[in-house]
């Protein structure tokens, strides 16, 4: 397995809720094993629930398409992982969104693509409209291990949008929209073309189709490590029950 993040402020979530999940979860390892092109990290977990230790790769891709696109063909093609996993945060679009709900993408779509005639909005021509996600056994776990999840498409830009009448026209177009994000759809991609499974999981991090002030909400959540540990540590309980059944 792989993971993918696009910020340091990511993976040092993901890294201090590893470290929460303890005596369950023991970081046994933690190093830097390549700066450049992309920062990778491999972590070695003991994992209490099976007495066996687990390796795995941590990738911090930089924002955007590009970075998204050339670490995840990094990642296949240095390590051949069997499952794929993108872990981040997000602004979350939904009818009653929550900072720190958990996202779960069962498709990925670009919302800035447009190849002309014969193409539908968003599709790369010569490739789907949107690319799906196969979720079944993360749900299953959420159920297991009583996470709730929102489920629905994740869309992808090389824009970030503070307008909230445009997101508010992207979650008209699309019903099942949960969030819009700047790597997803390229990570999505790139996984379709050298057929290795994705699994997406985006926390909420503030809610722009509200009366809230989401600049301040994004603040605020990166502000208060207690506030955004819990729903990291809960997305990484999935990550490791997911890497115990591999």
């Amino acid at each position: 397995m792989v993971l993918l993040c696009a910020m340091g402020k990511e993976h040092m979530a993901i890294q201090s809720a590893l470290q929460a999940l303890a005596p369950t979860v023991e970081l046994v390892e933690r190093a830097l094993v390549e700066k450049a092109p992309f920062a990778v990290y491999r972590y070695t977990l003991r994992l209490e629930e099976r007495a066996t230790e687990w390796t795995f790769h941590l990738i911090e891709t930089g924002i955007g398409k590009v970075h998204a696109a050339l670490a995840t063909q990094r990642a296949i093609e240095l390590y051949h992982p069997k499952l794929l996993v993108n872990v981040g945060v997000s602004g979350g679009l939904y009818a009653g969104a929550q900072v720190c709900d958990l996202c779960l993408s069962t498709a990925y779509r670009y919302h800035d693509v447009w190849c002309g005639e014969g193409n539908e909005r968003g599709q790369v021509q010569g490739m789907p409209a949107q690319f799906s996600a196969d979720v079944t056994a993360v749900e299953t776990m959420a159920k297991q291990l009583h996470i709730p999840l929102h489920q629905g498409l994740l869309l992808c830009g090389d824009t970030f949008i503070p307008d909230a009448e445009h997101l508010r026209a992207f979650a008209q177009q699309y019903p099942d929209l949960v969030a819009v994000d700047m790597e997803s759809a390229a990570i999505a991609q790139t996984a379709y073309l050298y057929q290795t499974p994705l699994v997406s999981i985006r926390i909420v991090s503030d809610t722009p189709l509200t009366s809230q002030d989401h600049g301040k909400q994004y603040a605020d959540f990166w502000r208060q490590r207690d506030f955004f540990l819990a729903p990291f540590a809960d997305a990484m309980r999935l990550v490791c029950s997911l890497a115990e059944r591999l």
